[in-house]
């Protein structure tokens, strides 16, 4: 099978199940939208640090460290935890994260979080992914910026210079500031208003009711790497059918397009459910059909498809695929 990263990988909910809502969440906020995904991290009664949409085990714990570019991007992660644990209120941490480099990202990606403690003690960071629609250079240039106002600032000479550094900034208005410093404004709009953790909330909802009793079966039977494309691919492909666009992000591939490339040419799925929202029975079939292709977008009218399908297909325009 294919050793091709996963933007979904749901090998990490055998562990941590209570994870899958809001990894699927984010998932389809990172991958299909440039609504700022947003997440929180908080610092346990005994010292751990954790998402709470993401299960009870330390960020720390949930890194990775098999590659090159795992050990820089993970040491960023591992600073923003000692961040949180130690530096003080009104901290606001910046990872710029240019595309290109290693791992061959599509596109840049920024993660800004905020640190306060709430008033019950609580040590809180209130974070968000942001995609970025700027090249490496610009991305660089916004990086310089950032610097101006950070505690820690390095020389910076090309964009890859960046995906090592986390800029802690001491400030009370951080969405003030970023919003002078990078020009997307309807990011911090959706952040300032709280518009951004209520798209969470509202994606989060939609999985917990509708998709987790359906896949988290399908993930806990898997044994091997084919039942954990064959889980996520379904999971994908009912998150699409709820009017998400997911499609292959900085993270790694869906898991339907590497069914494809795998030669596992397509996935569908079959849910009947009570009057009163309860799943009665699941079907699942996957397999392999001639002329099957994932395909992004239809040829005709160009709506977005990100799907494999097999000759027959038709588009709600009428656009019918004749395979290939």
């Amino acid at each position: 099978m294919s050793e091709r990263a996963k933007a979904f990988d749901t090998k990490a909910y055998l562990r941590s199940p209570q994870g899958f809502a809001g990894g699927l969440a984010s998932l389809a906020l990172e991958s299909g939208s440039f609504t700022p995904n947003y997440y929180e991290l908080v610092v346990t009664s005994d010292g751990r640090v954790i998402d709470p949409n993401h299960g009870s085990i330390d960020v720390i714990d949930q890194l990775r460290w098999d590659s090159q570019l795992e050990i820089v991007e993970s040491g960023v992660s591992v600073e923003r935890r000692l961040a949180i644990l130690n530096d003080p209120d009104g901290t606001l941490c910046v990872w710029v994260s240019p595309p290109g480099g290693p791992g061959e990202y599509n596109e840049g990606r920024l993660d800004v979080g905020y640190i306060r403690t709430l008033d019950d003690g609580t040590r809180f960071h209130e974070g968000y992914g942001i995609r970025l629609p700027f090249d490496g250079q610009e991305c660089l240039l916004i990086g310089s910026r950032i610097g101006e106002f950070a505690q820690n600032s390095w020389p910076l000479e090309s964009p890859e210079d960046l995906r090592e550094k986390l800029f802690r900034i001491r400030t009370d208005a951080p969405w003030e500031l970023l919003g002078d410093v990078i020009p997307l404004p309807q990011v911090w709009d959706e952040i300032s208003s709280g518009m951004a953790k209520l798209e969470k909330e509202k994606a989060i909802r939609l999985v917990e009711e509708k998709i987790a009793p359906v896949v988290l079966p399908h993930i806990r039977r898997a044994v091997t790497e084919f039942d954990h494309l064959s889980a996520g691919a379904l999971a994908e492909r009912m998150m699409m059918r709820e009017g998400y666009c997911l499609q292959d992000n900085g993270c790694g591939d869906l898991n339907t397009k590497l069914l494809q490339m795998n030669r596992i040419l397509f996935i569908s799925s079959t849910v009947e459910m009570s009057s009163d929202g309860r799943v009665l029975l699941t079907r699942v079939q996957v397999g392999s059909a001639e002329g099957s292709k994932y395909v992004k977008n239809c040829g005709k009218c160009g709506k977005r498809i990100e799907a494999v399908i097999t000759k027959g297909y038709k588009c709600e325009c009428g656009g019918v695929y004749e395979g290939c």
